[in-house]
């Protein structure tokens, strides 16, 4: 014997609406639409009235967030949601600097970043190239003009201390010191 469920769905989701033509009787499939700041998961568009009569899936729409980057750079995620009217502080990438007119970004009702139409991070002029040899420059240094940066070995080679601890990128843009001769292997090759 086959039971018959009657009843109806509620006529609401969070976060989202059903169109007037929907009936919310069970087994019906719902096209439905997210509110404003959110969006469907998963990409799904339907929803089905169960036999608990419940919605499936339950909750259709999540919160919409700003992406992680921004150009040349990211939002800060301790400091923000990344929800819609969030003002999130940013960082740069190496080599780029933050726009002096924008110390913050909001997160847009679209899940885009404000002023799109301005560059965030600004890129630093007079940079040297990073040409070292069996080594690498601190994590901190941006290879920007008048900028001293310490440096560490590769296993297997040690700081030639004879020439120097740290080098600096001149205000030509050229390195003080040829970074190929910084490290030298433990028999002495380069």
């Amino acid at each position: 014997m086959n039971r018959i469920i009657t009843g109806q769905c509620e006529m609401g989701i969070t976060n989202g609406y059903l169109p007037s033509a929907c009936t919310f009787v069970v087994g019906e499939s719902c096209s439905f639409e997210c509110e404003p700041g959110y969006k469907a998961v998963s990409n799904i568009s339907t929803i089905t009235c169960q036999e608990n009569l419940q919605w499936a899936p339950e909750n259709p729409c999540e919160d919409l967030l700003c992406p992680i980057t921004i150009n040349n750079g990211k939002v800060n995620e301790a400091e923000c949601d990344r929800r819609i009217n969030s003002e999130c502080p940013y960082t740069c990438n190496k080599g780029y600097d933050p726009n002096p007119k924008l110390n913050k970004v909001t997160c847009q009702i679209n899940g885009t970043w404000s002023n799109a139409n301005m560059p965030y991070c600004l890129e630093r002029k007079g940079l040297c190239i990073n040409v070292f040899e069996h080594g690498k420059l601190a994590d901190d240094c941006h290879f920007n003009a008048d900028e001293t940066c310490a440096f560490e070995c590769d296993g297997g080679f040690d700081k030639n201390m004879s020439i120097t601890t740290n080098v600096t990128c001149t205000s030509a843009a050229q390195w003080n010191i040829d970074l190929r001769f910084l490290c030298k292997g433990m028999l002495g090759s380069w």
